[in-house]
């Protein structure tokens, strides 16, 4: 502990009087699903960028709903501790917080670093002998080819999707799904821009079957940011600039095809 503060990774159940300085780096709600009552979410990350869940039952969201917003920094003060039992987990910390009527919460302007995004790299999942398909990761690449969305059913509702091929700034490939919303959000901004489209991925989900890595979206939990502003966006431009100059190319296209034709070189 340093001061008043502690460190995430020093949390355990042992009381609820922890107080942490934190940045919110990604915040959501979650609807009421499976006789669980809607919530509000958030992750954290410290200043030595340790993650952790935040969990706001239904009762308190109130209390905190216009509190919260990414990117910005807080105290965070008398939370309960408990292990961590969601299906899918956001950090791979063992615990999350869950805020009760005593927790306490304020926005601080400080000096902190930020570590918004944990990023995989499109190797380190491909050279993974197996990757847990329950825990986010968060993953950026350019949009080198999409197929035509379509409409199946999931659970027996109709669900849209749309599946892309992603590529890195060495190479690499990997497919992607987008479901739901998303959907339309990557068409729609796609005839706005002549622009190649770069696409974060925050919260995602990663899967590898047959020696394939594949990721998605997760419903209410991943966002997607697309041509962004921010540092990640930034390098990751620049560092392919770098490479188009060594004759690194994509062939950017679509079809309605089932198999797409994906050109490196």
């Amino acid at each position: 502990m340093v001061g008043l503060w502690s460190m995430i990774q020093e949390i355990d159940q042992s009381r609820t009087t922890w107080a942490i300085k934190a940045r919110a780096t990604r915040v959501y709600r979650e609807p009421a699903h499976d006789g669980f009552p809607p919530s509000l979410e958030i992750i954290f990350h410290d200043e030595e960028a340790s993650r952790i869940h935040g969990h706001i039952p239904d009762q308190f969201i109130g209390k905190f709903i216009n509190l919260f917003r990414e990117g910005r920094i807080y105290v965070v003060k008398n939370f309960m501790v408990e292990k961590i039992f969601m299906f899918f987990k956001t950090t791979t910390s063992a615990y999350r917080l869950r805020f009760f009527k005593k927790s306490e919460a304020f926005e601080i302007q400080i000096p902190f670093p930020s570590r918004t995004f944990n990023l995989v790299t499109f190797v380190g999942l491909q050279a993974a002998e197996t990757i847990d398909d329950k825990v986010a990761v968060d993953i950026i690449g350019q949009v080198i080819h999409h197929k035509d969305p379509k409409t199946i059913l999931k659970n027996d509702r109709p669900k849209k999707l749309i599946e892309l091929i992603l590529g890195d700034t060495e190479g690499n490939v990997i497919g992607c799904t987008l479901w739901g919303p998303m959907v339309e959000m990557l068409l729609t901004y796609k005839l706005t821009t002549a622009e190649p489209i770069v696409m974060l991925l925050q919260c995602c989900r990663a899967k590898k079957y047959q020696g394939q890595v594949h990721v998605s979206n997760m419903f209410n939990i991943t966002k997607v940011i697309l041509n962004g502003v921010e540092d990640e966006f930034n390098d990751f431009r620049s560092r392919m600039a770098d490479r188009c100059g060594e004759g690194l190319s994509f062939m950017i296209s679509s079809d309605t095809s089932n198999e797409g034709d994906i050109s490196t070189g």
